[in-house]
């Protein structure tokens, strides 16, 4: 458990090594889902996970947390635990925003990026998508009301902190929400991990501009390689294979 103002988080760091990989879970994922990833890549480099405040063993912050300032909030991490840059990120999902926010600040301290399916501005943007995770946010509410209802406090906490996540959303500004808004990686090493099986359900609204969005993705860096798993959204763990392979590769650019 780091402590940083206010509060504490569950870190997590393996293996040993001149680079330090530092993965960021998609949303509503405590970090245990990646423990199998971080095995695999921790025989080669340092590799550490962490839970965002309201997942696993990391206590719940009040609402409100931006993108940006969960990006602060990893920053405050690395330093607090003595974890020194330089980094290679890995973003899965929302949590590409969240590593994309901090190398936009942080640029200088990144080595390299792996974007697991990785959530792109103008996919995420597109009005059906965004009136989809609205109602999904509707749902995550009731549930979190039911939970706490029947004494499920933990269970209660996870969702209102999804529910946080989606909000986090709606508080980006404008000339962020459109393609490249996030900012470029210049000639920041960069591997972009898209799924190979499309969306079902609810989720199906974002497969029309899905692939559209990854090329993006690829071209916010000048040196990148494209990687396509053989599974769905959940690649940490259905291909986690795929996710290893892509840092050493990132790491020979």
């Amino acid at each position: 458990m780091v402590q940083l103002t206010g509060h504490a988080i569950h870190l997590r760091c393996t293996g040993k090594g001149p680079h330090t990989v530092i993965i960021e879970t998609g949303a509503s994922t405590p970090a245990r889902i990646w423990y199998g990833v971080q095995d695999l890549i921790a025989p080669d480099a340092k590799v550490c996970t962490y839970d965002r405040p309201g997942y696993g063993s990391s206590p719940p912050v009040p609402p409100g947390v931006s993108i940006d300032g969960r990006a602060d909030m990893l920053y405050a991490l690395l330093k607090a635990s003595g974890t020194p840059p330089p980094y290679i990120l890995v973003g899965h999902s929302y949590g590409g925003l969240i590593v994309r926010s901090f190398a936009r600040h942080h640029l200088d301290q990144v080595e390299g990026m792996v974007l697991v399916d990785a959530v792109e501005e103008g996919v995420v943007y597109d009005p059906p998508v965004l009136a989809s995770m609205l109602n999904d946010q509707r749902d995550l509410v009731a549930r979190a009301a039911a939970l706490r209802k029947k004494g499920e406090i933990a269970q209660a906490q996870r969702y209102e902190a999804a529910v946080d996540e989606i909000q986090s959303y709606l508080a980006v500004e404008p000339a962020m929400r459109r393609p490249g808004g996030f900012g470029r990686l210049k000639d920041t090493p960069l591997a972009v991990v898209s799924h190979g099986r499309p969306f079902t359900g609810d989720a199906a609204v974002m497969e029309t501009h899905w692939s559209e969005g990854q090329r993006r993705l690829a071209a916010l860096s000048s040196r990148r390689i494209v990687l396509t798993s053989d599974t769905d959204h959940n690649i940490e763990i259905r291909q986690p294979e795929i996710i290893a392979e892509a840092v050493p590769r990132v790491i020979a650019m």
